[in-house]
Formats: structure tokens, C-alpha cells, sequence
């Protein structure tokens, strides 16, 4: 496959969680569909090896799975040219891969909806993507998830809210405290597959809104969203 530097860090990660912190464009989220593809296929991440298991893909709604990462996600298929030996359950978003004809065993990535309460409180897997992972709640959701995620966690999203669970649980505290979190912070820059119209639609964010630069040019937390005068001065009488 042809790879960005952000496949090969997550590749390389053994952390428990691997937060992708990153701007638009930056590839992230191709990325970590290729690593899921790359499991199916071959039972490898980085220097571990699985002979079977489940790596799920969860975005916050399932009604928005298909046109986003799935649509990523096939596309590799497609360009890899692995259709014919994949099993995909178009009904139940899941790509089945057996490495041995007649085996009982396979790998599996399946793509689910956290608003499906039966698949989020109820199934297991080796391996979890979450993707827009800031979608989620962090006790209701994300917790749920964690628990029953056997190996590793990883997660994407821009980060538009400084004040997200992902910066305020996850990168301030676990990553400090139990020192089982890898951060990978991306932009646009980061992505070699980038055309030029593209660069210079990003770029041009630079001057026209410096906010929006921060969080979707270089992948950093931005201001809370929503204030109808961003910069004010308090007078009293």
C-alpha cells in the first residue's frame, strides 16, 4: 500500500490508546482505515500477529458510517484489489477474511453505530476505531467501549473544543498519569497524497480565519465554539 507517515506511527504504536489529533485533509482517518484493512488481511499491526478476532469501526450514528470512513474503508478494498477474497455481510457492515479455506476461524472488522445500545454494551473485540471520536460521550459511550476493547484503541478528530473529554480525560490525565497513551497530531502537510487546489483552499485559512486555521491548518485545539463576540473588554460603571 502506498502510506502516509501517520499509518506508520499508528502502525507502530503499542500503547493502549493512540489519540490522532488532526486538521482536515491530514489523512488520519485513511489512514487508520488502512491499518484496519491491513489487519483483516494479514493479521499484523506493527510486530503483533493475530491468527483471528474483531477489529470494530464506530462512529457516533450509524446512519453516517456509509458515507464516510466505510466509504474509505472500501476504497482500499478496491485499490488493493482484495474484494474477491473478502466475505462482506453488506447488511451487517462486516468484512470477514479467512486466512485457510474451510477454517472455522477468521478476522473481522465490523463497522457499527454507537447509537446501537445492544452492539455497544454487548460485543467484544481485540481492536477499537473511533472515528470523530469527540461525537461520543465519554462515560455512556466511550467507557462502554473501552472495557470490553481487548488490545488497543485508537481514535480520531478535529479538535475544535478544547474543553472535549478526549483533551481533558485522555491527554491531560491518562496520558500523564498512567503513561499508556500515544498522541499523534497531524496536518494537511502530513498528507503526501494532497493535491495543490486543495493545499491552497487550506492554506488560504491562514489569513481569512485564524481560528479555523488552528484547528482544521494545524490540527491544535481552537476556542469554544459558539460565542457571539469572541473577544470583548469587561467595563465597570
Amino acid at each position: 500500500m502506498k502510506v502516509s507517515p501517520i499509518f506508520s506511527k499508528n502502525n507502530k504504536s503499542t500503547k493502549k490508546i493512540v489519540i490522532n489529533r488532526g486538521g482536515t485533509r491530514s489523512g488520519k482517518t485513511y489512514s487508520l482505515c488502512q491499518l484496519a484493512f491491513q489487519w483483516l488481511v494479514t493479521g499484523q499491526i506493527g510486530e503483533s500477529y493475530d491468527d483471528y478476532g474483531v477489529f470494530q469501526v464506530v462512529r457516533k450514528y450509524r446512519s453516517t458510517i456509509k458515507s464516510s470512513v466505510l466509504r474509505d474503508f472500501e476504497e482500499i478494498l478496491t485499490e488493493e484489489d482484495m474484494w474477491d477474497l473478502v466475505e462482506y455481510n453488506k447488511a451487517d457492515l462486516t468484512f470477514k477474511f479467512y486466512e485457510k479455506k474451510g477454517s472455522k476461524k477468521y478476522r473481522m472488522v465490523e463497522f457499527i453505530g454507537a447509537d446501537d445500545q445492544q452492539k455497544l454494551r454487548g460485543g467484544k473485540r481485540d481492536y477499537l476505531y473511533c472515528n470523530e471520536a469527540n461525537e461520543l460521550n465519554y462515560r455512556e459511550e466511550f467507557f462502554q467501549l473501552i472495557i470490553r476493547t481487548r488490545k488497543r484503541v485508537y481514535i480520531d478528530f478535529n479538535p475544535d473544543d478544547e474543553e472535549v473529554w478526549i483533551n481533558t480525560e485522555l491527554e491531560k490525565k491518562r496520558m500523564v498519569i498512567d503513561g499508556d497513551v500515544d498522541l499523534i497530531v497531524s496536518s494537511y502537510k502530513d498528507n503526501p497524497f494532497l493535491d495543490k487546489i486543495m493545499i491552497d483552499e487550506i492554506e488560504r485559512l491562514e489569513e481569512d480565519s485564524p481560528m479555523f486555521w488552528q484547528i482544521y491548518g494545524m490540527g491544535e485545539y481552537g476556542k469554544i465554539q459558539g460565542l457571539v463576540f469572541p473577544m470583548f473588554k469587561e467595563v465597570h460603571a
